[in-house]
């Protein structure tokens, strides 16, 4: 496993909108979420609400349940990739078989890594629509306002401002249980 000598704030968002074998998408986000902070060479530092969102890219689905979770990491960007790939399989999620922005069980993407630029074949970051995407800038605003893109060099917060499809963004509640926010809000 690739990594830093030191640490990288990063922001991951979450989403899902099918079942998995934890129960419901929230339940599978709570579940996510426990698997984020177990990840090696990662200090957890926040996570934002659930927020109940309307698919994009014209697949008929359910509604999707977002969040978006900082943390740091020594992880290089493509060993922290893998890493969330796995835990995407855990909840059941196949990548080599679904359809382009259908359902799933799970969706974790990297939006930022630090103020690094990655432009690969297969792997970008900043994540190259995230800033059109209300269901990704709402809760990373919630929690990371301040957080700029490396690549434009706006803040989350003027991108929120000017993202389209804020009607169909709810916050449903907290990501964490009442226990979990308290020591949420103790380590920040």
């Amino acid at each position: 496993m690739s990594k830093r000598s030191e640490f990288v704030r990063v922001a991951i968002a979450l989403g899902s909108n099918l079942p998995s074998p934890d129960g419901s998408p929230e339940k599978t986000l709570r579940a996510a979420l426990e698997a984020l902070r177990a990840l090696p060479n990662c200090r957890f530092e926040r996570a934002s609400s659930v927020w109940r969102t309307q698919p994009v890219g014209g697949v008929p689905q359910p509604d999707f349940f977002n969040a978006v979770v900082t943390l740091s990491t020594t992880l290089e960007a493509r060993a922290l990739l893998h890493e969330l790939h796995a835990i995407e399989q855990v909840w059941g999620r196949v990548r080599a078989t679904e359809t382009r922005w259908g359902p799933r069980t799970l969706d974790l993407d990297i939006i930022f890594y630090g103020a690094q630029v990655i432009e690969e074949a297969d792997f970008r970051v900043p994540h190259p629509r995230y800033a059109a995407r209300a269901f990704v800038l709402f809760p990373l605003g919630e929690i990371a306002p301040d957080m700029t893109d490396p690549a434009t060099g706006m803040s989350v917060e003027s991108l929120l401002q000017s993202v389209s499809g804020h009607d169909g963004v709810v916050r449903v509640g907290p990501l964490f249980s009442r226990d979990d926010d308290e020591s949420q809000e103790s380590s920040t």
